[in-house]
């Protein structure tokens, strides 16, 4: 049996660490901006703007399917809030970022890209 795998045929965590810290998250995605919700602060006094955008595009793949989403994004602190001042709904804007939980705080938590960067593509 591998060391990686427990008697029950489960992964030990040990291994799924170790399997996590390999991972990427990392993405480059296009798209517009749809809906911008009221700026909040963070109890430190950062800037969080959260927006919507809406991506479309066809895979890349042999079957050419059309890709169509929404998607939550989230920018902290005065820099990145300050540099999308200039954008406005339906703007069509690049976002650099990665992938996290929309709240680490309640159980349920959908997945939201926060960024690291914006421009226009």
């Amino acid at each position: 049996m591998p060391m990686d795998q427990a008697t029950d045929g489960q992964v030990s965590d040990k291994s799924l660490v170790a399997k996590q810290q390999s991972q990427k998250n990392s993405l480059v995605i296009d798209g517009f901006i749809r809906k911008i919700d009221t700026t909040r602060y963070t109890a430190a006094g950062e800037p969080v703007i959260k927006f919507i955008l809406e991506h479309a595009s066809q895979s890349n793949d042999v079957s050419r399917r059309e890709v169509n989403c929404q998607i939550g994004v989230q920018l902290i602190g005065k820099p990145l809030c300050r540099s999308f001042e200039g954008f406005a709904l339906d703007d069509l804007i690049s976002v650099k970022g990665f992938l996290t939980r929309n709240s680490y705080r309640e159980e349920l938590s959908w997945v939201i890209i926060e960024a690291l960067a914006i421009k226009t593509p």
